[in-house]
Order: C-alpha cells, then structure tokens, then sequence
C-alpha cells in the first residue's frame, strides 16, 4: 500500500513538473541581426543588438483566465502611461504566426535625441499571458522595426 501512494505521489509530481515546464515553453525567433542572451533572470528569452536594443519575452499564469486580451491591453495601456509615463504613439491589434491575437503597443519617453522606444507585444491565451518587448534609443529602434515587428510575430505558445 505504501509503495503505490509513493508511486502516485512521484506520478504527480512528474506530472506537475511537466505542466510546469509547459507554461514556459513559448517560443520566438530573434530579429534579424540580434543574438541571443542564455540564462538570463525574469526573461524566457532574450536577445541584443550590436547597438544595444533589447528584444525579450516573458510568461506569466493568467489565473483561471481571469482576464482576455481587452482586460490586459487596457491594464498595461493604463500602466505604462497613467503611472510608467510612457507617451502612447500608437497601439495596433497584431496576430502572431500561431493565430493568437495580440496588441501592439508603441511607447515613447524622452524627446528629441534623448527619445527612448519601448514596443511591447501582449498576447493572451487562456492559460497564459506573453509579453515581448523591444526597447531601445528611438533612431536605432526605427532602424530595426521592421525585424523587430516580425520577430514578435513568431511567437509559438
């Protein structure tokens, strides 16, 4: 008896160490032109440019779905501008190569030379909510947007 409540319990924790791994298992292609960074702390991936933009990826639970792509996308509108004290430049709804929706948000901080782009992609599924961002100094963003923008596209739940 106590073999087979030991085995069941090494069953459901390999099961729960599966599903745990699972949730972090979305995958994305670097733009053109960056490298990627192993290892880094907060970040499911992340890669650099030779000029020193930034393109990364997070995973986080969206609790028993509690919320869909209209509540995140207004939630993360509200937090990077009403509190972050991001400008909105633009804000578009994207699709990646999956089929999941998502939005795409351009923000501004600084001006002039000193203009900073910040571009986070948001996706939602049920399970899961995605983040990819891209950041850097406005001029070496806009040299890059166009792979940036197509990297975001390849993310792979």
């Amino acid at each position: 008896m106590n073999r087979m409540i030991e085995s069941g319990k090494r069953t459901v924790g390999i099961a729960l160490g599966l599903l745990a791994m699972a949730t972090g298992c979305a995958r994305i292609d670097a733009p053109t032109g960056y490298v990627e960074v192993k290892n880094v702390y907060g970040y499911d991936y992340k890669a650099v440019s030779a000029q020193g933009n930034v393109f990364a990826l997070t995973s986080r639970d969206n609790p028993a779905g509690a919320g869909d792509l209209t509540f995140w996308s207004q939630a993360v509108e509200h937090q990077k501008v009403a509190i972050d004290g991001y400008r909105l430049e633009r804000r578009e709804e994207i699709k990646a190569a999956s089929g999941l929706a998502g939005t795409l948000f351009d923000l501004r901080v600084g001006s002039g030379s000193a203009e900073y782009t910040y571009l986070l992609a948001l996706y939602v599924s049920p399970r899961t909510i995605y983040t990819v961002e891209a950041g850097g100094p406005s001029k070496r963003i806009e040299t890059d947007r166009a792979a940036i923008t197509r990297a975001m596209a390849t993310l792979r739940p």
